[in-house]
C-alpha cells in the first residue's frame, strides 16, 4: 500500500534503496507500482541476498510445504 501511494504521489522523483544502512541504488519513479515489487538492478552483495532470503521468498519460488 505504501509503495503504491509513494509511486503515485512522487512520480518523476527518485526512490533511494538502503539495505543494512548502505545506499544500494536510486530508482526514478516513472510509473505506478501497485503490485509491491521493485527491481533492484545492482548493488546487493551475496550476504545481503542471503539475509533477505531468510525473510522473503524469491519471485516464482513456491511456499514450503508444511507437514
Amino acid at each position: 500500500m505504501v509503495l503504491d501511494t509513494l509511486s503515485v504521489e512522487r512520480r518523476g522523483g527518485f526512490l533511494f534503496v538502503f539495505v543494512n544502512g548502505r545506499a544500494i541504488t536510486e530508482l526514478q519513479i516513472d510509473k505506478r507500482v501497485s503490485d509491491g515489487k521493485i527491481y533492484i538492478p545492482s548493488g546487493l552483495t551475496a550476504a545481503d541476498i542471503d539475509l533477505m532470503k531468510k525473510d522473503w521468498r524469491s519471485i516464482g519460488q513456491q511456499k514450503p510445504q508444511r507437514p
